[in-house]
């Protein structure tokens, strides 16, 4: 009896995972670059690269034909996985490429995610690319 209910209840466990999974699709992190199909957008590419001091993180479409928003985001964190900082960016309409810069005095930042888009256009889908870097 007790090994029937625990198999009913690894059963309504499996089934929960998957439905959690088909209601809140995950989406892989890359290292510190990501290129994905962006549709009539087509390719978005989000770097994220640097150190615990400086570096970069780029947006960027190969065209843009109903003038979209570019956005990055980058979350800085430190070893117990908080947020130190958090920046957002969206561009103008049209524009094709974004970059930020970063010079920062906070020895606590281990590491960086981005989050690279394209939204806000007058005919496509939205898209986004995520990245994450180490920073020493």
């Amino acid at each position: 009896m007790m090994k029937k209910n625990l198999k009913k209840i690894a059963a309504m466990a499996m089934a929960a995972s998957i439905m959690a999974g088909a209601m809140f699709p995950t989406t892989a992190l890359a290292a510190d670059k990501e290129t994905v199909s962006a549709g009539n957008y087509g390719t978005l590419t989000g770097t994220l690269s640097g150190t615990k001091t400086q570096g970069t993180a780029t947006t960027s479409v190969t065209k843009n034909p109903d003038n979209a928003n570019l956005t990055l985001a980058v979350d800085f964190k430190n070893s117990a996985g908080t947020n130190v900082i958090a920046t957002e960016y969206k561009t103008g309409r049209g524009e094709k490429a974004v970059q930020l810069d970063w010079n920062l005095k906070r020895p606590s930042i281990t590491c960086a995610f981005g989050a690279h888009g394209v939204q806000g256009g007058s005919k496509y889908k939205a898209c986004v690319a995520y990245t994450y870097t180490g920073l020493k």
